[in-house]
C-alpha cells in the first residue's frame, strides 16, 4: 500500500520546485513522488480515490487539517468564505485500478475499471467532453444482446451510467460540497478538487517560505540547509527578531 514517508519542509520545496513548470495533471504526481516511495508511473496507476487520500494526508501532514476555502454563490454572486477539514473529506476509496466491475444499461453490458490519474493524462487536450472519455477510457469490454461491440460504439447514456457508477465506486475521486449563501440562502453542491487545492496551497507556501529564507540568511549568514531545519517556531522567532 501506497504511504507518505515523513514530509520535511525541505522535502516540500523540492516537490514544489520539480512540478511547478509541469502541467497541472502531473503535478500531483510529482509531489506524491516526493513525498512517497512510489514513482510516478506508479502513482499514475493508482485509482484517483486513493491519489486524492494521499493528498489529503499530505496536506493535513505539512500544512494541518484545516482548510481556508472560499466560493460564489451561483445565485446571487455573494463570495462566502468557510473552512472544512481533512478528515471531514476523507472516505472511502477504490482499492485498485485493475478490479473489474460490471453494470448493464438498456441492453449494454459492460465491464469497466476506476479511473486514474494516467487517464486524466491520456485525455488531456483531447476536447471538451473529458467526463466521457474517461468513461471510455475506463471501459473493457463492451456487449450488446451478447455480441461484443467496440467500446466506442456505446451511446452517451450507457457512458454515463459508467460514470456513475465509477463515482459511487470509488467516492474519495468525487468530493463535492455541501454549501449554503448566507446572503440569500441558495444551498448548492460544488465539486472539491483536492490536487488544485492543495497545489495553489503548496505554491504559497513555497513563495513564503523562500522569503522568509532570503531574511534569515541576509540577516544571519545561514544557508538555506540550516534554515530548513529549523522547526517553524525558530523560524518565526528568528524573523520577529530580525524585523524587531
Amino acid at each position: 500500500m501506497t504511504q507518505l514517508v515523513s514530509v520535511t519542509a525541505r522535502g516540500l520545496l523540492d516537490a514544489w520546485e520539480r512540478a511547478q513548470g509541469a502541467a497541472p495533471v502531473l503535478r500531483p504526481l510529482l509531489v506524491l513522488e516526493a513525498v512517497t516511495h512510489e514513482d510516478a508511473a506508479a502513482l499514475a496507476a493508482l485509482p484517483l480515490g486513493v491519489r486524492d487520500r494521499l493528498l489529503l494526508d499530505l496536506r493535513r501532514s505539512a500544512l494541518g487539517e484545516r482548510m481556508a476555502c472560499e466560493a460564489h454563490c451561483p445565485a446571487c454572486a455573494e463570495h462566502i468564505e468557510f473552512d472544512v477539514s481533512t478528515p471531514a473529506l476523507t472516505c472511502d476509496a477504490a482499492s485498485a485500478a485493475e478490479q473489474r466491475f460490471e453494470i448493464e444499461h438498456e441492453g449494454w453490458r459492460i465491464v469497466f475499471r476506476v479511473p486514474t490519474t494516467a487517464d486524466l493524462i491520456g485525455c488531456a487536450g483531447q476536447g471538451d467532453d473529458v467526463a466521457r472519455r474517461i468513461a471510455l477510457e475506463c471501459v473493457q469490454e463492451a456487449r450488446w444482446s451478447s455480441v461484443e461491440v467496440a467500446r466506442e460504439t456505446l451511446p452517451d447514456a450507457a457512458l454515463e451510467a459508467v460514470g456513475e457508477r465509477c463515482a459511487a465506486l470509488d467516492p474519495q475521486a468525487d468530493i463535492e460540497l455541501d454549501l449554503t449563501c448566507p446572503a440569500c440562502g441558495h444551498g448548492w453542491r460544488s465539486p472539491f478538487d483536492i490536487a488544485a487545492f492543495l497545489w495553489s496551497e503548496i505554491e504559497a507556501w513555497a513563495v513564503r517560505m523562500l522569503g522568509e529564507i532570503h531574511v534569515i540568511a541576509s540577516g544571519y549568514g545561514w544557508s538555506e540547509a540550516d534554515i530548513l531545519n529549523l522547526s517553524p517556531s525558530r523560524r518565526r522567532y528568528y524573523l520577529e527578531r530580525l524585523e524587531a
